[in-house]
């Protein structure tokens, strides 16, 4: 049994590892907004939702690094 688990946790750790940062936040993105935006009926309030999900990794990389500049300057 703690075989088992060890190799579970081992195939996981190399699975993440293979995945790229940018593909793990496009997953992120669109779990987030399958899970936060599915059960909204009004069109206009889906779209708007949907709109806080579609930074592209690129923006997102750029926006963490300013965030990050900002902080070391404090």
């Amino acid at each position: 049994m703690m075989m088992k688990i060890k190799i579970i946790v081992l195939s996981s750790v190399l699975a993440l590892a293979a995945c790229s940062q940018k593909n793990w936040y496009q997953g992120m993105q669109e779990a987030g907004r399958q899970q936060n935006c599915r059960d909204i009926v009004n069109e206009l309030d889906k779209e708007k939702c949907e709109e806080q999900y579609q930074v592209d990794y690129e923006t997102y990389q750029k926006q963490r690094q300013d965030v990050l500049n900002a902080q070391d300057k404090n």
